[in-house]
């Protein structure tokens, strides 16, 4: 009596001796060769959940053979996906101009690195080849955090060197362009180096609408800057650069050509250059020439007085008038005198005649000038003061 083997039992145990290499039947993949039905079967079964093997890199892999993006879940839910173009999004969809786009609610990126030596690894690290506008290292902040923030215990908080442009650039609408803190003894807040040798290579650059273009916190330098310029800061309506150190240097730029640093090179060279309002609270020091001299907080322009006529010249400056520095200037547009302080305070002559101008009753409001009534040569009068905090 002949037994039967039931049909869908033949497959079965066809397709398991396939699996385990026990059939030598041609695979449809002429690579395979003659006899490695088994390596078929393998790529047949897809990929296991314990890892394959006998995999060939050359034409074993996971993803898509037409135009569709490759996607993967956890928890059902898409946490990252593959673009056609091989653009890698994690938390959103890639962007076309990023190869790798990721979004979340906290720190998208964080990178560590424990190396614990003294020049051990880098915890972001960011290069590019771009002549231009290119940036190693980007921050962007749309709300009032800083684009880029860096801390360290004990080296620097954000370091930027370039062979061409600046070293670290910063851009902020409300706050700071460029801001880092560290709290050693020696350590620097902001330090950016770059090495180009053209004219305005900046090695800092930080720019603000209403902050801080650059700010740095340092136990020994607040900001550092070595380039062409060390450190350029531009606010329209709030500090270009601020710098604070509790027993070191506020702000220090080194210059190779001696401009824009706080040590220079070159025998024209500027220490420090600002186009607007420098603000100091605190002594200032200065071994070498000073050139210039601060504007006044308060300039009246010329006013005309006429003789034995008193004038009150409102400037509101506040504060305490024991603090003021007050200048006053004559103008002469009739007997050549020109600008002068001929009679200064008034000048009772010996026979009578008076002439001059002198004031009087400064307070926090006003002062009062006083043109004398034999007086020809002071038409005109400027009074300038200076508020000493």
């Amino acid at each position: 009596m002949r037994t039967r083997v039931p049909l869908i039992l033949t497959i079965s145990l066809i397709l398991l001796l396939a699996a385990f290499g026990m059939t030598q039947a041609q695979g449809p993949n002429p690579d395979d060769g003659p006899g490695t039905a088994s390596l078929f079967t393998y790529r047949m079964l897809g990929w296991m959940l314990g890892g394959n093997a006998r995999t060939n890199p050359a034409i074993d892999f996971v993803g898509t053979r037409d135009a569709q993006p490759l996607v993967f879940r956890t928890n059902s839910m898409e946490a990252m996906r593959i673009g056609v173009g091989g653009e890698v999004g994690i938390g959103a969809q890639p962007m076309a101009d990023a190869k790798l786009y990721v979004q979340d609610l906290f720190d998208a990126i964080r990178g560590i690195s424990t190396n614990a030596s003294e020049y051990g690894g880098i915890g972001v690290y960011g290069e590019t080849a771009s002549p231009g506008e290119g940036a190693g290292v980007k921050g962007v902040s749309t709300g009032i955090s800083p684009g880029v923030w860096g801390y360290n215990e004990t080296h620097d908080g954000v370091y930027g060197q370039s062979e061409t442009g600046p070293g670290v650039v910063g851009y902020s609408r409300t706050k700071y362009g460029v801001y880092g803190s560290t709290t050693t003894p020696q350590g620097v807040g902001v330090f950016g180096e770059n090495k180009a040798e053209s004219y305005g290579a900046t090695a800092i650059r930080g720019e603000a609408l209403f902050g801080v273009g650059v700010s740095g916190h340092g136990g020994d330098t607040g900001v550092s800057g070595s380039g062409e310029v060390g450190v350029s800061g531009f606010s329209q309506a709030g500090s270009g650069t601020v710098g604070n150190s509790p027993s070191g240097v506020g702000i220090r730029g080194l210059s190779s050509t001696g401009f824009g640093g706080w040590f220079t090179a070159g025998d024209e060279g500027k220490a420090i250059m600002a186009n607007g309002d420098v603000e100091i609270n605190g002594d200032l020091t200065v071994t070498g020439q000073v050139s210039g001299f601060p504007r006044p907080n308060f300039d009246s322009g010329w006013v005309p007085v006429a003789p034995g006529g008193t004038e009150t010249i409102v400037h509101n400056l506040g504060g305490n008038p024991e603090d003021y520095v007050v200048d006053m200037t004559f103008r002469d547009n009739v007997w050549g005198s020109g600008i002068h302080q001929i009679t200064y305070g008034g000048d009772w002559r010996p026979d009578g005649s008076k002439k001059g101008v002198y004031w009087e009753q400064l307070n926090t409001a006003s002062i009062v000038v006083i043109r004398l009534d034999d007086d020809v040569r002071c038409q005109e009068v400027r009074i300038r003061i200076w508020v000493y905090q």
